[in-house]
């Protein structure tokens, strides 16, 4: 083997070398990019799935409202694979985030067992409706925080406009039309508990002219839910 054969050889398989290499490292950036999507789909899986549970419910109750002698087979069992996936799987995830929701399915599920027992039973179901009422509240705050804020904590969100909130949920059809007959019966405690969940929403009355309090220490926005100007009911408004 000649001199400049022996080079041909050696730079041949260096070159070889390193395409080796790139086609490995292009496979495992592929690879990995894959893999973030597929997170990225399984947690907007949970999302969707949890919004599809809370508009279902919510007709539920629209329909044990408008109908006088409400059947319990109105009320479906609530069921979320997505999020039994994801929790059974070893993605990162926001796991505080998760519970959080597991937590909301629980308590949606304790609300739907006690309204259909009320009318199996024949008994009033005002009383279990409402709770059913708080916990769908309770539930829409908590997909608001896993949509908006990717889970975050209510103490790490900072403050969020009111309006903002009430925008995010006529996209999400939460309004007073998908609340036939319901909206009405919501109290003011009732509609607070998302103010519960989440203790930074509070309505910039000062800075939209909507405060009627005559020298209201807050300038630019209202700091307490107290306020006798806040009216919740603006949220599903």
């Amino acid at each position: 083997m000649s001199e400049s054969q022996f080079y041909t050889f050696i730079t041949g398989g260096v070159s070889l070398m390193i395409a080796a290499g790139l086609l490995v490292a292009w496979h495992l950036w592929r690879m990995r990019e894959e893999h973030q999507a597929g997170i990225v789909s399984a947690l907007d899986g949970v999302s969707h799935e949890l919004r599809i549970n809370l508009q279902r419910f919510v007709s539920e109750l629209g329909q044990v409202h408008a109908i006088e002698q409400a059947g319990p087979d109105l009320l479906l069992p609530v069921r979320h694979p997505q999020l039994d996936g994801v929790n059974a799987s070893m993605i990162r995830a926001n796991r505080n985030a998760l519970a959080v929701i597991g937590n909301t399915y629980q308590e949606l599920e304790a609300r739907k067992m006690a309204l259909r027992a009320a009318l199996a039973q024949g008994r009033d179901p005002v009383d279990s409706l409402d709770d059913a009422m708080d916990a769908t509240i309770n539930g829409i705050a908590t997909l608001y925080m896993w949509e908006v804020h990717n889970g975050a904590r209510p103490s790490e969100v900072g403050r969020v406009r009111s309006w903002d909130v009430r925008d995010w949920m006529k996209g999400h059809n939460f309004t007073q039309q998908s609340l036939p007959g319901i909206h009405k019966s919501l109290r003011s405690d009732q509609v607070r508990s998302l103010g519960r969940v989440l203790p930074a929403v509070v309505p910039s009355l000062a800075s939209t002219g909507a405060c009627s309090v005559a020298r209201c220490p807050a300038s630019v926005a209202c700091p307490q839910q107290s306020c006798p100007a806040w009216h919740p009911q603006s949220l599903l408004s």
